[in-house]
């Protein structure tokens, strides 16, 4: 059996290979009607450091598997919150990471797996590409630990040398344990 799937805006011809997608947030019951080719729900999840309720939310929409297609939080607190100080702060993303990634893992029998975002800091998002920026800050980004503002540089568990953040140890740690 061959099938035409539409995912993203491009067609692609499915026969014996899965279909995934990665959708910002949680679909409503339009788009699981429109994308019913798709065999694994990818969900853009920022829900602060706490994506729990998103795998009972999927449960009670779909019987599919799903993933966390991508999740995390940035090194930059805008504010000091939460007992996290202001400027760059390994620590804040570090700690917010552990705390996802130990959601995902509790609750197996729903989600796949993750993708943390982002593997390095990024220099063009905010500003002068030849520096890092603070801001760049995405829309209604209120979910995004601890501070509630998304700086798009400092996303990745690199820095933008390539050297190790605090979150690179937590996610190769966490999946250590996980092999074990």
């Amino acid at each position: 059996e061959i099938r035409l799937s539409l995912v993203g805006s491009e067609m692609c011809i499915r026969d014996s290979h899965p279909v995934a997608s990665a959708h910002g947030e949680l679909p409503d019951s339009a788009a699981l009607a429109a994308s019913t080719n798709i065999d694994l729900w990818g969900l853009n999840v920022y829900r602060w450091d706490n994506p729990e309720k998103i795998f009972k939310q999927w449960s009670a929409l779909s019987d599919k598997p799903m993933y966390l297609s991508e999740t995390g939080s940035d090194s930059y607190m805008t504010v000091a919150n939460h007992g996290f100080s202001e400027g760059e702060n390994q620590h804040a993303q570090a700690q917010s990471l552990n705390n996802i990634l130990n959601d995902v893992f509790e609750h197996k029998l729903t989600s796949t797996g993750v993708l943390v975002f982002s593997f390095t800091d990024e220099l063009w998002k905010a500003g002068n590409p030849d520096i890092q920026d603070i801001g760049g800050w995405a829309p209604a980004s209120s979910g995004v630990p601890y501070d509630g503002t998304a700086n798009e540089e400092y996303w990745g568990i690199l820095n933008i040398d390539r050297d190790k953040k605090e979150a690179f140890y937590v996610l190769k740690e966490f999946y250590r344990n996980q092999n074990n």
